[in-house]
């Protein structure tokens, strides 16, 4: 059983130990953790990260919930992942999030509130997903939002639109 608890530990700790923190070029603490194969967030992140990157690895969604003991995180980045939805949340979560990459996912909708857990957002990027259906309100209460790159350019689109 000991011997268990220790392997099961140092899995862990490998899993993680792959991430490299440092600091970004305006000095926030950043955890980079580029094509780790990485699911869902690993625990043992320093609360105080304030830049988490995720690029190329396997997140399906997004729950704002993984990432509210980051009570000063203000850049998210999962591009180039597998993300289908953004999951709408009635309340604040994350409201030192400033910059949310989530270009090259398989986003297919944003619902109304769909960034309402972030409402200090200044940039939200979008492109080359599969957008085909966006709510009016789905930057709904982003005061800040400065930036919203949502660009995709697929030949099929066209072809529908021309066809009807």
């Amino acid at each position: 059983m000991r011997l268990w608890v220790v392997l099961v530990s140092s899995c862990v700790a490998a899993a993680w130990a792959g991430c490299h923190r440092n600091r970004d070029k305006d000095h926030r603490w950043r955890e980079n953790c580029t094509a780790l194969g990485f699911g869902d967030v690993p625990p043992g992140f320093e609360p105080t990260t304030q830049v988490m990157l995720f690029p190329r690895n396997r997140f399906s969604s997004l729950s704002w919930s993984s990432f509210q003991i980051f009570t000063e995180i203000y850049e998210l980045d999962f591009t180039g992942n597998e993300i289908v939805e953004v999951t709408p949340s009635p309340t604040p979560i994350l409201p030192t999030l400033s910059v949310l990459r989530l270009g090259w996912n398989r986003l297919k909708s944003l619902p109304a509130g769909s960034f309402s857990a972030c409402p200090a957002l200044t940039e939200v990027y979008l492109d080359h997903n599969a957008v085909d259906s966006l709510s009016g309100h789905a930057f709904s209460g982003l005061s800040k939002l400065e930036v919203r790159l949502l660009v995709r350019w697929d030949p099929s689109l066209r072809a529908r639109k021309d066809s009807r």
